[in-house]
């Protein structure tokens, strides 16, 4: 008899995967039984730690402005070998002005109106689909 399985998953990985989801799945009971979501607020954690990390590389960027350039202009400034977006400037000599175009996004698609219906309108035209059948493509 072999001493150790030889097949595509061991049984210490199995093991360890049915740990992981039983893990997860008694979170999420301890967490409905006390009205409290415990994955949301781990969520929330690491978007806070996160967002510090964010906080302590923009103050390593040390931005500056940019001689004569305007709050509402966008530059492109080269910072420790890669590129950067400000509307603030930065230092060095490797800077881009950028022309922003202000664009009015997805518009919503136009509907034709519809025309109200009496009560006895909308008998008379369920009466005669019936009947008929179902308008062909295109009919109203």
């Amino acid at each position: 008899m072999k001493s150790q399985q030889t097949g595509a998953i061991s049984l210490r990985l199995t093991a360890l995967c049915v740990a992981i989801v039983s893990g997860a799945a008694m979170a999420a009971l301890f967490s409905m039984r006390y009205e409290r979501n415990l994955f949301a607020e781990m969520w929330e954690g690491a978007k806070k730690s996160t967002q510090k990390t964010t906080e302590q590389l923009s103050r390593q960027i040390n931005l500056q402005d940019v001689p004569g350039a305007a709050s509402s202009e966008i530059v492109k400034c080269k910072v420790n070998g890669q590129w950067v977006y400000s509307n603030s400037g930065c230092k060095g000599s490797h800077v881009q002005k950028i022309e922003v175009h202000d664009t009015s996004g997805f518009d919503a698609p136009k509907t034709t109106p519809v025309a109200k219906l009496t009560p006895e309108q909308v008998r008379a035209k369920m009466m005669e689909r019936a009947i008929d059948g179902p308008p062909a493509a295109g009919e109203q």
